[in-house]
């Protein structure tokens, strides 16, 4: 009887400690996965340009008109994700300076780009919204040789006009000033 007293003792004492340990090793073994899509927005921008090919050679002599569109898309090539509503702004400026004094850019949209003489960026008034372009900044320039010194005449064949755009996100930003004004208040 003593002997069966102290195998229902130990029995009574080990099934709830091997019970435990049961538990406790199916808990930690148990697994399930759940994948999240989480993302961050973008907002990268793609300049396009309309431009004649082959490319024409402003060549000197007579005054002469070039097409050029230029336009910012919130859908460039090959983005994936989450893409954002922006605002947008861009910089124009040629590769030889002199020559850029005889050219006058033609069609400039003055209702929905403003031109900013401090800092020289063309401000889009309006909100990019995503899968959208902006309207032409400009559609052609004219090259006046009469407004190019004779020592630049031999640069004018390789003569570039290269457009920079940038954007940034329109959350928490009411208009294009107060979000660029957050943005350039950072950077410096």
């Amino acid at each position: 009887m003593r002997l069966e007293k102290i195998k229902w003792g130990i029995l009574l004492t080990l099934l709830p400690v091997l019970t435990a340990a049961g538990v406790t090793v199916s808990y930690l073994t148990a697994h399930d996965t759940k994948m999240n899509a989480v993302g961050v927005g973008k907002n990268p921008i793609q300049i396009q340009e309309e431009f004649p090919e082959p490319t024409p050679t402003p060549q000197p002599g007579g005054e002469k008109s070039y097409k050029k569109v230029v336009t910012i898309a919130n859908t460039p090539d090959g983005v994936t994700g989450f893409l954002v509503d922006c605002y947008v702004r861009a910089y124009i400026s040629y590769n030889n300076s002199d020559i850029g004094k005889a050219v006058t850019l033609q069609g400039l949209d003055t209702a929905n780009w403003v031109y900013n003489s401090k800092d020289g960026y063309y401000y889009y008034r309006p909100v990019l919204k995503e899968k959208e372009r902006t309207t032409p900044l400009m559609t052609g320039f004219l090259v006046d040789p009469s407004q190019i010194e004779r020592a630049y005449e031999q640069y004018i064949e390789s003569f570039e006009i290269n457009v920079y755009a940038e954007s940034i996100g329109t959350q928490n930003y009411d208009s294009y000033q107060s979000a660029w004004e957050a943005y350039l208040d950072r950077k410096l």
